[in-house]
């Protein structure tokens, strides 16, 4: 029996923990000032709402804590092997949120450039 609860424990802490490959579902703008990104996987999901100065983030695993980020506070924004969206914060916190198609990833580059922030 013990060695069973140690294996499960094992097997929740692992699939929890475990990053899972996020694709975007949705991405449009709420208003004319926030653009929300949702994303999902096999079994949670994820939201990325950009506003006028800040972005907030929050996702549904032990991992994606809720957190927001000032404009000031980001060191880049990016879209790794151009799909793969990947937040860093200048404290060195780093996020790949997940994969985004192209006419996303215009809106966000737009959304950031007509509010005059470049990474």
């Amino acid at each position: 029996m013990k060695y069973f609860i140690v294996a499960l424990c094992s097997l929740i802490a692992s699939g929890c923990s475990a990053e899972s490959e996020f694709i975007q579902t949705d991405c449009g703008y709420l208003n004319e000032d926030y653009l929300i990104v949702s994303f999902a996987s096999n079994s949670a999901s994820r939201t990325v709402s950009i506003g006028n100065s800040a972005l907030t983030f929050k996702g549904t695993t032990l991992e994606d804590m809720k957190w927001l980020a000032e404009f000031t506070d980001i060191e880049s924004v990016a879209f790794e092997k151009e799909v793969l969206l990947k937040i860093t914060l200048h404290s060195g916190f780093s996020k790949n949120i997940g994969r985004v198609n192209a006419n996303c990833k215009a809106l966000i580059d737009s959304h950031f450039k007509e509010r005059n922030i470049v990474w």
